[in-house]
């Protein structure tokens, strides 16, 4: 029992880098594609997890054998590295928060008995907020393990209930196709599966976070705890994508994720029953949650020490409170005032992460292979990065071409 306490205790960024992962990617991504293709987008689900395990790993490696964050290893790169980083995310964070708290809370709706998503949305900013000033890391990372766990017991519970049922016929024969409208899908769950390669730089921050707060907690461990969330993420992935087969095959799905998640949602009570979608809903807001309250975290604490390895002197810029501020301030303002336009935003959001994947993963592949040779990845992973850095190449063409088209 100490045993399993103790292993328990050492868990961390492996799950909050679930938590953050777990959000439109799974809930939308995964079910759609379920609903529209059966399995069989399968193949692609384990391989956009395989094609960037690796330079999610370079990240872990980098920061539990230096002691440093990929923020300083991108400054030792050249400065215009990190330059780059900060205006890549200065670009994204405040659609990405904006869509995650609307959705949090149009998803809080049912279960709170509440209708009211944009005041609910800066709720839900405001006690995520509350959450991390009070009880900074530590309190983030009990937190959140509790919330991963819930999160996969719901929604497999869900799954168990509908194997009892008589089942539609499903399609398991892979698919691809170059025709835009399939195209714009695949490229769309291949680039947010798990998650962009960003959440990289999140990652190494977490690691050293979790080091300070638990002295034990080494390269054994680091690995096995961001094992085990990579593996969550791949279980829920396929579940999602379960359900969206069982449930939603034949359904026209709306283009915007808050009509789909809502459609969701309605689609499972119908099918499951008012109590048993008590676990869905539950599922689906722990799941949208999760996403906002570590992207809070990861996006301020991110800006604040890049800003400070960038401009060591103007210290006002330096601080995660201040940054939360900002993203908060940043993201209710699109949701008040640019709500129509959001789509546009999440969209020139999206393509700049996508499109940004070969960049982190050759940071990060440069940053991994300067280790000395004891602790570098072994020469059969580094061929694995080779194939997996082609492989993101490739979709990235893939989307400039469905963009042009």
């Amino acid at each position: 029992m100490q045993n399993l306490s103790q292993r328990w205790a050492r868990l961390g960024p492996g799950l909050l880098f679930a938590a953050a992962a777990i959000g439109v990617s799974h809930l939308v991504l995964s079910t759609q594609a379920g609903g529209q293709y059966g399995f069989g987008l399968f193949w692609l689900l384990i391989l956009a997890h395989l094609a960037k395990y690796p330079f999610f790993e370079f990240a872990l490696r980098y920061a539990q054998k230096t002691g440093k964050t990929l923020l300083q290893g991108y400054q030792e790169l050249g400065q215009w590295v990190l330059l780059l980083f900060i205006g890549l995310t200065l670009g994204t964070m405040f659609s990405v928060q904006a869509a995650v708290s609307f959705v949090s809370a149009a998803l809080a709706g049912p279960i709170l008995g509440l209708n009211q998503p944009l005041y609910m949305s800066a709720g839900l900013l405001v006690f995520a907020a509350v959450i991390l000033l009070w009880g900074q890391y530590k309190l983030l990372d009990q937190l959140m393990k509790y919330m991963v766990f819930s999160l996969s017991i719901l929604t497999l519970l869900a799954l168990l209930r509908l194997l009892f049922r008589p089942l539609p016929e499903i399609d398991y024969m892979p698919f691809f196709s170059l025709e835009a409208s399939h195209l714009a899908f695949i490229i769309a769950f291949a680039g947010w599966m798990p998650a962009p390669l960003d959440l990289s730089v999140w990652q190494s921050i977490w690691t050293l976070e979790k080091k300070k707060n638990q002295a034990d907690f080494g390269w054994k461990e680091a690995q096995f705890d961001f094992q085990l969330g990579y593996g969550v993420s791949i279980f829920l992935a396929c579940c999602f994508m379960a359900l969206g087969a069982i449930l939603l095959a034949g359904s026209d799905f709306p283009q915007k994720a808050l009509a789909f998640a809502q459609q969701l949602l309605k689609v499972y009570e119908e099918a499951l029953g008012p109590w048993a979608a008590i676990w869905v809903s539950w599922a689906a807001f722990i799941c949208m949650f999760s996403t906002l309250i570590t992207c809070l975290d990861a996006l301020s604490r991110t800006m604040g020490q890049a800003m400070e390895l960038a401009f060591p002197n103007s210290s006002f810029w330096h601080r995660q409170g201040l940054w939360i501020a900002v993203l908060i301030g940043g993201a209710l303002l699109i949701i008040f005032a640019f709500l129509q336009a959001m789509g546009q935003l999440i969209f020139i959001a999206t393509a700049l992460s996508f499109l940004s994947t070969p960049f982190f993963a050759w940071a990060n592949s440069r940053l991994a292979f300067s280790l000395p040779k004891e602790d570098a990845p072994s020469p059969k992973f580094r061929y694995l990065a080779y194939f997996a850095g082609g492989f993101l190449l490739l979709f990235c063409g893939l989307y400039l071409f469905s963009l042009l088209g």
